[in-house]
């Protein structure tokens, strides 16, 4: 937020009863109200956020969180963390700044006047070249003074709404209504929008000082991408196609009587900018960028995506940091520190099956695996064969709430995995049963589950033997549960199968830590 003086010189040379010479309209013409800036304030909040959120439907205000995250082979570091709030005083200056807010020449901010709820007036003011402010003409604008009633009793006082997009775009005009009736509609989320209010301020005869804190509506995110630990020596010499996703950019709307935002329903991906780092430097940092979002449901997280990455002479390909959450009016840095990893022993094979001993003739077989390995960094079960449904239950939590079921024709137990690109099934469209892909003989997971460090859940599936891995997804109901992989101690697991005919699981279990890099 930045802290502006504007300097109302207002002259009663009207009666109480007519607070502004409207000449017919709705305009201040004839007054001698100049505003002049000395910013002495600070740009975005920096306390009680929300900064990252995990996978629950409630969001924890902190300060700052920190997770291990596994995106294909590679570990991440991710760090959200609010920007202090950062107190600067400076004189009346050109150009005109305060923390991270530059108001320089050419920038217009609207200034509307009520009485209690009722309409008086606005204007359009431009920061001159020496760091004060002109009237401007333009949309409901003239390029006269605002002119106020003064005077030394308490009748006239005003409530001033200040607006801008901190830039020389005009943020359009204030509908002539009522202050409670009032609101800015079609606002873009790429525009740096900023409000202030006042209340019941009284204007005297001569000089009267309003203080503006102007309050950002929008958050501001610098991303970091550490690679020096995984790299020595080497820089990053490219970031292809950075996007974060759910950026509300149309629909907003702003309500003047508080400065609420209705944010537009409809979210797309924002482009990053990482121009201008060196490909000698193993950390890159983006352009600062300013994302429309409300931050509060789990609908609201965003998903920051590179399409790839190139660091020295090795690539990384389809990163992706899920569950980003971003509170209006806050600055964050989002840190991307790649990180190294080793296996969490003891690795962890599994098999079972319908003649398992003592489960001859039940319907629902059952393994327990103690001492699954503890691990930080996420655990990953390949399934090398599958026939045809399973479920696990970790240190008490079902990994589904239904067990999931690759065949289709089960009674009671229905199809509820599929490939998430184009909905494909096996046993559909010339993709085999499960049970006829088996990879045992070669150790190549079929059907790969991911634990992620944050507790998240994720599946991947291959077509035929020979095909590559491939995200799956859940439907018919079926949802995944959060999971609490222990970091510090052992697991605890027990697979559950659905005996079908013939019933086998069998594969290998694979927790990885973070470790310093070599």
């Amino acid at each position: 937020m930045a802290m502006l003086s504007l300097s109302f010189f207002a002259v009663s040379c009207r009666s109480a009863d007519s607070a502004v010479d409207n000449n017919g309209g709705n305009e201040m013409v004839n007054g001698s109200a100049l505003l002049k800036f000395n910013l002495t304030g600070e740009d975005y909040e920096g306390k009680d956020i929300e900064p990252l959120a995990s996978t629950k439907n409630v969001i924890s205000v902190e300060k700052e969180q920190v997770r291990n995250l596994i995106v294909g082979d590679q570990a991440f570091i991710v760090t959200m963390t609010p920007v202090s709030k950062e107190s600067t005083a400076q004189a009346s200056v050109n150009p005109i700044a305060a923390g991270g807010i530059k108001l320089v020449q050419g920038v217009v901010f609207r200034v509307v006047v009520y009485r209690g709820d009722a309409y008086i007036g606005q204007k359009l003011y431009t920061i001159n070249a020496s760091g004060g402010s002109v009237p401007t003409t333009g949309t409901s604008s003239t390029n006269t003074d605002m002119m106020l009633d003064g005077d030394t009793e308490s009748l006239n006082k005003y409530t001033f709404v200040v607006y801008s997009f901190n830039s020389s775009v005009d943020p359009g005009a204030a509908p002539t209504t009522n202050l409670s009736a009032t609101s800015l509609s079609g606002v873009s989320g790429n525009s740096d929008l900023m409000y202030f209010r006042a209340d019941n301020i009284r204007v005297s005869k001569g000089d009267n000082l309003l203080s503006v804190l102007f309050k950002h509506k929008f958050s501001q995110i610098t991303t970091i991408i550490d690679a020096s630990d995984v790299s020595p020596g080497n820089g990053i010499q490219s970031i292809n196609t950075p996007v974060m996703s759910n950026h509300r950019a149309t629909g907003n709307v702003m309500k003047f009587s508080d400065g609420t935002v209705t944010f537009g329903a409809a979210g797309i991906g924002k482009a990053l900018s990482f121009s201008g780092n060196s490909t000698s430097n193993a950390v890159w940092t983006s352009a600062p960028l300013l994302f429309a979002n409300p931050g509060a449901a789990t609908s609201d997280m965003a998903t920051l995506t590179i399409s790839s990455m190139q660091v020295g002479a090795k690539t990384k390909n389809a990163i992706s940091i899920p569950n980003i959450v971003a509170k209006p009016g806050y600055k964050y840095n989002l840190k991307l520190k790649f990180a190294c990893t080793a296996v969490a022993t003891p690795t962890w094979p599994f098999s079972m099956s319908d003649t398992d001993p003592g489960n001859a003739g039940k319907t629902v077989i059952t393994k327990t695996f103690d001492n699954a390995p503890a691990a930080d960094a996420g655990f990953v079960f390949d399934v090398y064969k599958m026939d045809n449904s399973f479920n696990l239950n970790i240190n008490g939590v079902n990994l589904s709430n239904q067990e999931i079921q690759f065949q289709s024709a089960v009674a009671a137990y229905p199809r509820n995995i599929r490939f998430k690109s184009d909905g494909g099934m096996w046993e559909l469209n010339g993709i085999p049963a499960i049970y006829n892909i088996d990879g045992t003989a070669t150790s190549t997971p079929i059907v790969r589950i991911t634990i992620g460090p944050d507790g998240s859940v994720s599946m991947m599936g291959r077509r035929s033997l020979g095909s590559a891995l491939e995200p799956l997804e859940l439907f018919n109901g079926a949802l995944f549960n959060v999971i609490n992989w222990k970091k510090t101690e052992p697991n605890a697991v027990m697979a559950t199968m659905v005996v079908t005919g013939t019933t086998v699981m069998n594969g290998l279990g694979v927790g990885r830590k973070v470790v310093p890099c070599p």
